[in-house]
């Protein structure tokens, strides 16, 4: 296999943003899921918050169309957050870097990537003021 990244899948963080961490997240959390390492009361969570999406029992209701859907939402990201931030670090790092692997990206700590090519530019606003104090010499 190639050891080389490909510049083409170079992670940016203006690519797909949010959606791309949701994405990388689930797919997180599914191969946690599934890891027999990763203790059963913490597996418990996601079920968990998938039984309240679909019970009939919600802090708003669903009859209040977007309002009562955004609760859903929020319940089952925050439970695979919760869920992958309670996994032992070493295990979700392990996956992490098997999920970037895939990808042909590579995860190194710390280190920033510089752009490879074209300037950059810095759109701002702007005002020139001149020196209008005059000196004296004393």
């Amino acid at each position: 296999m190639n050891d080389q990244p490909n510049p083409r899948r170079d992670i940016r963080s203006f690519n797909l943003g949010f959606v791309s961490d949701i994405l990388r997240r689930l797919r997180l959390v599914w191969r946690l899921l599934f890891d027999p390492r990763v203790p059963l009361w913490l597996k418990m969570i996601v079920p968990a918050s998938l039984v309240y999406v679909i019970s009939p029992i919600d802090f708003l209701p669903d009859v209040l169309v977007g309002l009562g859907q955004l609760d859903d939402l929020a319940v089952i990201i925050v439970s695979a957050g919760l869920f992958v931030d309670l996994c032992p670090p070493h295990l979700v790092r392990e996956h992490m870097e098997a999920l970037m692997s895939e990808a042909n990206w590579r995860v190194e700590p710390g280190a920033a990537q510089e752009p490879t090519s074209g300037p950059q530019i810095v759109d701002a606003p702007y005002e020139i003021k001149s020196d209008t104090s005059s000196k004296h010499d004393a």
